[in-house]
């Protein structure tokens, strides 16, 4: 009894996030991301395509692979007006879900996760100690000069074109006087390689969903705890469109987004 009241407190306690006001997209860059998730496992090496769409002051990062598994689960394929089906793509490959969003002028960012229901989890805006080289490098005929810091426990070098008077970057990275295009840490266990840019869809908005329910990281971990201790008791408060979902196998759930043994963040 006590963990309903726990779960259903937790939820009261997390008002609808406040959407910023919806911002044309006007750039799209995508990256390689490349992550080795166990640095014991040379077989842990992840890879997936991303794009950051960057508007004239918010930018979002997500993952673009994740939008095209979507957009084929959307296909349905039509007969004849007498109905459909839809494609199958349980097969499909995992992608990341979490969407980084940035407000260079109001100092802000949002991370956007799903748990069941949708988080706007709010985290301070990235302060990162850049220093600027005199190295350049071209990449897809851009002009970008190197930059290095510490930022979350791990050495990065970064590349950005100052001719792209964007404040942001992949990830988190952002605070360069230019748009960052490819990065790095010094191990090169954590990479997002440039893989092209080109002007973003002309109906693409950049938002924070109104129904998402703002969380600090903090509620967000609790959240995360309850349902790995006690799935029941979580789905049992989590309905959604009026229906109380139920897990049919409450221990498939005991390691539920556990964290990689060599995470991207290595220190807060």
């Amino acid at each position: 009894m006590k963990t309903y009241l726990l779960v259903a407190f937790l939820l009261l306690m997390l008002c609808q996030a406040r959407a910023q006001r919806a911002e044309q997209a006007s750039v799209a860059v995508y990256y390689k991301h490349n992550h080795v998730k166990d640095t014991a496992n040379k077989l842990s090496l992840y890879s997936e395509r991303m794009v950051l769409s960057i508007g004239k002051n918010a930018s979002v990062y997500k993952s673009y692979d994740k939008m095209v598994n979507d957009s084929v689960k959307k296909t349905i394929v039509q007969d004849d007006g007498k109905g459909g089906y839809i494609v199958n793509t349980t097969n499909r490959k995992k992608t990341i879900g979490t969407q980084i969003f940035k407000y260079a002028l109001d100092k802000k960012m949002i991370i956007l996760e799903k748990l069941i229901k949708t988080y706007a989890v709010s985290e301070p805006y990235p302060t990162i100690e850049w220093e600027i080289k005199s190295d350049t490098l071209s990449l897809g005929g851009i002009k970008c000069q190197k930059a290095k810091a510490t930022f979350k426990g791990r050495n990065y070098t970064a590349w950005f074109a100052s001719d792209l008077p964007y404040n942001t970057g992949p990830w988190k990275l952002c605070g360069l006087p230019g748009l960052i295009l490819q990065a790095y840490d010094d191990k090169h266990e954590v990479e997002f390689i440039f893989d092209g840019l080109r002007p973003a869809p002309a109906n693409e908005s950049i938002f924070v969903p109104a129904a998402a329910i703002a969380a600090t990281r903090e509620d967000y971990k609790r959240l995360i705890g309850l349902l790995r201790n006690d799935p029941t008791a979580f789905f049992a408060q989590n309905e959604v469109n009026g229906v109380r979902l139920s897990p049919q196998n409450p221990d498939m759930f005991k390691n539920a987004k556990q964290p990689d043994k060599n995470p991207i963040e290595l220190k807060p």
